[in-house]
């Protein structure tokens, strides 16, 4: 449950709180209305990045996941000494994005009030306080690349190629629509494990079905600074003339 107040600029938004009703009601439950706090933080490029990468203008956002919330997604420009600040930002769980990051970067590390978070991941559902975030941006990436064919029998015209670490990556990381004996490339890679899945463009992006498709789709580990070259066949139980 939440309370949500729209009538004031910035919106009044509580922190979500959870309710289980089993053996008994719930009569005490107290939501409380904030106008959102600031999240305060620092960018560092690691390295030796061009005078180019380092002048780049780039802004830190934190995107809701909890599409309950409606909070609005902030950002906060990176100053040239590297510092940010955004706000309001409200108590739930979000994903953090730097734009724009240089060819084949990526986010290395992310520590939030010290401690290491994973897969930028920024869990203030417990409350914003002032919270600190630090960033470090990698240059060296890893890159997966290869060609879409077609298996015989199909009749699908492309494909789009999804890499995930997780189910709860699909539809919100990586993903590309191939033409037949075209390539796909992804780069800018944390070092991690990934499954990588195939499935016919003429479907579209059919999220609950390719999120089945993801603990029988291969995995591929990356490292820092890897090129793995992986080609790619859409199934025929893709294609749109399929049996179901």
């Amino acid at each position: 449950m939440i309370a949500k107040y729209e009538a004031v600029d910035p919106p009044l938004i509580s922190p979500t709180v959870e309710v289980s009703l089993e053996t008994s009601d719930e009569t005490n439950l107290s939501l409380k209305l904030s106008p959102g706090e600031e999240v305060s933080g620092s960018l560092e490029i690691e390295g030796h990045p061009t005078p180019a990468v380092l002048a780049q203008k780039r802004m830190v956002r934190l995107e809701a996941l909890d599409r309950i919330v409606g909070a609005p997604e902030n950002s906060g420009k990176v100053s040239l000494n590297g510092t940010f600040q955004i706000a309001p930002v409200y108590p739930c769980k979000s994903r953090l994005r730097v734009n724009p990051l240089p060819e084949n970067a990526f986010l290395k590390s992310v520590r939030l009030d010290g401690s290491e978070i994973a897969d930028g991941l920024v869990d203030l559902s417990r409350g914003v306080a002032g919270s600190n975030l630090k960033i470090l941006i990698g240059l060296n990436g890893g890159q997966v690349e290869g060609t879409v064919a077609i298996a015989p029998g199909s009749k699908a015209s492309g494909a789009i190629v999804i890499l995930a670490a997780t189910p709860d990556d699909i539809g919100r990381n990586i993903n590309v629509g191939v033409e037949v004996g075209k390539k796909y490339r992804f780069t800018g890679l944390r070092p991690g494990k990934y499954r990588l899945i195939v499935t016919n463009s003429d479907r579209g992006l059919e999220e609950e079905n390719i999120r089945a498709m993801f603990s029988k789709a291969p995995e591929i580990e990356v490292h820092e600074g890897d090129c793995i070259i992986k080609d790619v066949t859409i199934p025929v139980e893709e294609s749109p003339h399929a049996k179901p």
